[in-house]
């Protein structure tokens, strides 16, 4: 299935001091956090690194499901910074 993420720039993104990730921005921001969204192949590496080295029942991520777009949004609860829009 093919989606249609043109409403999206692509982008590198990190939360806090932790390795960077590729995904999309709309260029909105929650509570001075950059919104992103992520593929699900891209998703499944953010869980990998995260449920590696905390509780996975401490940051959230495991509840993120997939929206309409074919992404995980990481939009309205994550901080989360762009480091690079393309």
């Amino acid at each position: 299935m093919n989606h249609d993420y043109s409403a999206f720039t692509p982008c590198t993104f990190y939360f806090g001091d932790d390795p960077t990730f590729e995904g999309f921005t709309d260029g909105t921001t929650w509570n001075g956090f950059d919104n992103i969204w992520v593929t699900p192949e891209v998703h499944e590496k953010v869980l990998a690194h995260f449920n590696a080295i905390y509780d996975p029942s401490e940051h959230g991520l495991n509840e993120v499901q997939i929206d309409g777009s074919g992404l995980y949004s990481y939009a309205n609860g994550f901080a989360t910074s762009v480091e690079e829009a393309a």
